[in-house]
């Protein structure tokens, strides 16, 4: 069959090591077979001196974490059952992350709990799938079926193993595909929220490690594990071309090892700023540690916490803490698993990283310095998805294209950010269907529609703005348009300002509105589309009252002639 063929080429590369129901027959078991190299290059004990899977293996990771395997799920008493167990879990050790060795565990558990109740192989099969609770289950119990095969089992029939394998998974929805962007609680953030979270950068009663995870967060809305990932030495500082950048780890790109594959994200000034003076902090601080390559962001913070020298909040694990929530000063704040990394030269420093999973703790120190937000009227919900969703809605409104999109987020093709472009068009839609609604508007598709009347001049139809329903211009286009008035005509190549200085003032009047409405509303770059409006909407006052005019937003000093919409705009 070619599903045993195909199994059988990672089976003939192993060599099966003795599993706890044979561990009696050996002693003495040599060390240098006691421990694997993972696929990240630690080298971690499996076993103990006679042979016998340990009953907790510790899999450590680059991010600072460790992942407690147990071995005991994936043994029955059986020894012909354990023999093949043993060699996926042996595959499972070298070739897979802590996470995943886990989830198969869970899965594989569902058909060993089963054997040791006294069940068949086939019987225990059937009830495991129908236990099942999420897809990795069902894909540890097809892998588990693929070794069987390979190793000719007894009990499994070639039928039925082929009825387990033509399983379909579920299909688990990722949490933020089904986001709606106008959620406040958990949905992008809006403008006037991202304008206090920016006034949090430069409170000095944070943190400073916060403030720089708050800023990458904000700016590039990086993964927690991306975060856990930076060293130091991935902050690059080019006086020669006045810029600085971060080289951040790229993830989930298939990649068998971390920090392999990198992409450079440009600096703002403000943002280099607290990351140089982060880095000159921890070089005093960590000196004691000797790192040769340290983290940009440390596991270890107590000597932080000093308040004559440092009058920042406390931002330790919640493990630091006793049964009564009293700070217990004397805590080891190091890695509990250090001795691990030190094993592994070079793989010493990486053990000082603060963990993936206290990111999100981070930031929730943060929230206790900020106001109630002005959307909810409640606490900021800081997550670091919430920032990614944020980035990623700003970038769809914006105008960036999918594969734009899927590389600003570190995303390995544009699958993974389509919903995005769905959320931001409902959210338009939303928009446009109420604003359509609206009685000023219907008067304006009057206006709109009727016939020109200068047909022999290319600018022939009456341009109408909706508050007192006066002409601020005509257009050159023949067609119908689907842009509103008043907003989008003062950016528009096809638009003839008039000389009428009151119907300009009352759009501007209507544009100030819009903008003031919007304010606490937008997530995007809507806001700055009406600036540029309300500049264009003034610069036609100007031109009515015979002065001359720069175009503001483009920075110039261009003169505007009679045609504000002409090409020079």
């Amino acid at each position: 069959m070619a599903i045993k063929e195909n199994t059988q080429k990672v089976i003939d590369s192993q060599q099966l090591l003795p599993v706890n129901s044979e561990a009696t027959l050996a002693s003495n078991f040599p060390y240098k077979d006691r421990s694997i190299t993972t696929r990240l290059g630690y080298k971690i004990e499996v076993k103990d001196d006679s042979g016998a899977w340990l009953q907790k293996i510790i899999w450590t990771d680059d991010n600072g974490s460790a992942t407690l395997i147990k071995t005991g799920m994936f043994f029955t008493g059986q020894a012909d059952i354990d023999q093949i167990t043993s060699a996926l879990l042996h595959h499972l050790l070298t070739r897979y992350l802590g996470g995943t060795i886990q989830n198969y565990a869970k899965g594989v558990e569902l058909f060993t709990s089963e054997v040791i109740q006294g069940k068949g192989i086939e019987e225990s099969l059937n009830s495991a799938v129908t236990h099942i609770n999420n897809d990795s289950n069902l894909t540890a119990i097809k892998r588990l079926v693929e070794w069987f095969i390979a190793y000719e089992l007894s009990g499994l029939s070639y039928d039925f193993a082929e009825e387990i394998l033509k399983l379909s998974t579920g299909g688990d929805q990722n949490t933020y595909s089904s986001l709606f962007t106008l959620d406040a609680e958990l949905g992008p953030f809006t403008r006037e929220e991202n304008g206090i979270l920016k006034k949090a950068l430069d409170d000095p009663y944070i943190h400073l490690e916060d403030r720089v995870i708050l800023a990458l967060c904000m700016t590039f809305g990086l993964r927690p594990i991306q975060i856990s990932l930076l060293k130091q030495s991935d902050f690059i500082e080019r006086a020669d071309m006045g810029i600085s950048y971060l080289n951040v780890p790229r993830v989930k790109q298939g990649q068998p090892t971390r920090r392999t594959q990198f992409t450079k994200r440009v600096l703002k000034p403000e943002t280099a700023t607290l990351i140089k003076d982060l880095i000159s902090t921890h070089q005093n601080v960590y000196a004691d540690l000797n790192l040769s390559d340290p983290p940009l962001i440390m596991r270890r913070t107590e000597l932080f916490s000093r308040k004559e020298q440092h009058p920042y909040k406390k931002t330790f694990d919640n493990r630091f803490f006793n049964n009564n929530n009293n700070y217990i000063e004397n805590f080891d704040h190091s890695n509990p698993y250090q001795y691990i990394y030190d094993l592994n030269l070079d793989k010493s420093d990486f053990g000082h990283s603060i963990d993936s999973s206290q990111v999100l703790y981070r930031l929730r120190c943060i929230e206790d310095h900020l106001p109630k937000s002005p959307r909810t009227g409640m606490a900021f919900n800081l997550t670091p998805y919430r920032f990614r969703y944020t980035v990623g809605t700003t970038a769809v409104i914006e105008g960036m294209t999918e594969p734009e999109v899927a590389d600003l987020l570190d995303h390995s093709n544009i699958g993974s950010v389509k919903h995005y472009f769905r959320y931001t068009h409902e959210m338009f839609e939303i928009l446009e269907e109420a604003t359509n609604k609206r009685v000023e508007q219907q008067h304006f598709v009057a206006a709109w529609t009727r016939e020109g009347d200068q047909e022999a001049n290319i600018y022939g139809k009456d341009i109408v703005e909706t508050r007192h329903f006066t002409a601020i211009g005509k257009c050159q286009k023949d067609s119908v348009c689907m842009l509103e008035p008043a907003v989008a005509c003062y950016q528009c190549d096809k638009f003839c300002p008039s000389k009428d200085v009151n119907a300009h003032k009352n759009a501007l009047i209507n544009l100030e509105d819009k903008v003031e409405i919007l304010k606490g509303t937008s997530t995007g770059s809507v806001i700055h589309q009406l600036d540029e409006a309300v500049a264009g909407c003034e610069a036609a006052i100007a031109y009515s009252e015979g002065k001359a005019v720069n175009f503001i937003n483009a920075g110039g000093n261009i003169k505007m002639t009679s045609s504000l919409g002409e090409s020079n705009e």
